[in-house]
């Protein structure tokens, strides 16, 4: 009789301490799975910025582009105009 009760008092302790193991093995992998949603939410963010900088890099160089080509057309236009000027004149 003795022999049961130690051997039921053993099997409890086993039960609860594979609860325990069961129970550390859930918050780790809820930890994981929290570490890996917050590194994608991070990377999505830094992705973001980074696209956001590239695109800002493009509007400057487009806009700085038009800008020059039409201080080029200006100037192509005055040439024109200053070359031409006196058959023009004629004309008139």
């Amino acid at each position: 009789m003795e022999h049961r009760s130690r051997c039921n008092s053993l099997r409890r302790k086993r039960d609860n301490e594979s609860g325990i193991a069961l129970f550390l093995v859930i918050t780790a992998v809820s930890l994981m799975s929290m570490i890996a949603t917050e590194m994608t939410y991070v990377v999505q963010v830094n992705q973001k910025i980074a696209f956001d900088g590239l695109d800002q890099v493009k509007a400057h160089y487009l806009a700085k582009s038009g800008y020059k080509l039409s201080l080029l057309r200006l100037k192509t236009y005055q040439q024109a105009i200053t070359q031409f000027e006196p058959q023009l004149k004629t004309l008139d």
